[in-house]
């Protein structure tokens, strides 16, 4: 039975040797109540939701799994997400900073995933991301509030997703600034949440210096990455500076929204801050050798010989050296 099966799930966590994790083991909840008996008199196996009476308040929404997938093939950095969940506790902004195709994107998505996963995680309240190169290629026109609709556009999918019913589009909302306010109060009343910039371009380091940039360079270009694509002429309409007041102004109006960056170079003059809250650079590592060799194994399109990892060919070997498949010699 349903009813049986959360009690031992609970059970096993309430056993660990782990006092922290131990201690969990409350936090999971199994909404509803024993569904009647059926026809025979037997105790029914399922729950059903508890039925409404009159005069009663309404009852809560159902809970829903976020709308974060788990990350294809992501191994190790489980340490580093969370000293990352950590940092939360003190800090309101960070950045987490990297070269290109060091995996940063994929932790933030994964990083989304879990800690917004409800049973009282960091942020069950909800993990929002925004695409900084998304934003201005979906621009048209309409750049001073291109990241308010942005972020509130990933607000609605994302309460939506949870509450089980549209709750409205950027669109039929009113003014945008009006309706982000309404949503970050909503999320303040449910607890802490998190708000992912995902791909701030190196470009902005040259600008906050004084460095000038051709009108070939524009943010509006249509370039590969977010480094073209940041560009933008110096003044309080470019695309960086309007990102900086959004930010600015979320974390006046809320007090439990926490910010997440990432950037190739850490954004530094005005980015140094957001308001009142420093914003602290954290440094993603490159992954573990035996994580990236079990990276390897899954991604690759053919299964791993002896001879893949020896220095000498095989021509010198004396012997056709093509002994059975070792992808395990991978991990």
């Amino acid at each position: 039975a349903l009813l049986s099966c959360h009690e031992i799930a609970r059970a096993a966590v309430r056993s660990s040797a782990d006092e922290r994790i131990a201690v969990e083991a409350d936090k999971f909840v199994l909404l509803g109540e024993p569904a009647p008996p059926g026809p025979s008199g037997r105790p029914a196996q399922l729950w059903a939701a508890p039925k409404a009476s009159a005069g009663s308040p309404p009852p809560e929404p159902w809970p829903g799994w976020p709308q974060w997938p788990s990350v294809e093939d992501f191994v190790g950095r489980a340490e580093f997400a969370i000293s990352l969940a950590k940092a939360f506790q003190h800090r309101r902004v960070l950045c987490l900073a990297g070269p290109r195709g060091i995996g940063k994107t994929a932790i933030l998505h994964e990083f989304c995933h879990h800690f917004s996963a409800p049973g009282g995680r960091r942020f069950s309240a909800g993990a929002f991301l925004v695409d900084y190169v998304g934003v201005l290629r979906g621009t048209d026109g309409d750049q001073p509030d291109a990241f308010k609709r942005a972020i509130l556009g990933a607000l609605l999918r994302g309460s939506s997703s949870t509450a089980g019913a549209q709750t409205g589009t950027p669109e039929d909302v009113g003014t945008p600034r009006r309706a982000l306010l309404q949503e970050v109060r909503k999320l303040d009343a449910r607890g802490p949440w998190l708000l992912a910039i995902d791909g701030l371009p190196r470009s902005a380091i040259a600008r906050l210096r004084g460095a000038s940039h051709s009108p070939a360079s524009s943010c509006f270009s249509s370039g590969p990455s977010s480094d073209e694509e940041g560009n933008g002429a110096a003044g309080c309409g470019s695309p960086l500076d309007c990102l900086h007041a959004v930010l600015e102004e979320l974390l006046c109006a809320s007090a439990r929204l926490r910010i997440l960056l990432s950037a190739r170079v850490p954004p530094r003059g005005s980015w140094a801050a957001l308001g009142l809250s420093k914003v602290v650079e954290v440094e993603l590592p490159p992954l573990a050798p035996e994580d990236s060799a079990r990276l390897l194994a899954r991604r690759a399109a053919r299964p791993f010989y002896r001879h893949d990892f020896l220095d000498t060919p095989l021509s010198s070997m004396g012997g056709s050296g093509t002994s059975g498949s070792t992808s395990g010699a991978a991990a």
